[in-house]
């Protein structure tokens, strides 16, 4: 989890950075989805396909405005509070 939260807070001060240069830069979440990594998994949250996945991380960059740089946003666009 160390990690994860490292790399999430560099990504952060990444976006503060590159907003004078007009870039915005996105933290997604692909969400839990069915793979055959995670398909012997029992239990945690609902899987979803890859095709929806894709088809929700498309669409939220897509939608991404300089206002969402350094937020951490799921798939389906939900803000993924700090």
């Amino acid at each position: 989890m160390t990690s994860k939260a490292a790399l999430n807070m560099a990504m952060r001060s990444l976006a503060k950075d590159l907003a004078p240069r007009g870039v915005t830069v996105a933290l997604l979440s692909p969400g839990y989805v069915d793979t055959d990594f995670t398909r012997p998994v029992v239990g945690g949250p609902p899987k979803i396909s890859a095709r929806d996945s894709g088809q929700g991380l498309a669409d939220a960059i897509i939608g991404l405005t300089p206002e969402d740089s350094g937020r951490f946003k799921r798939f389906n666009g939900q803000l993924v509070d700090w």
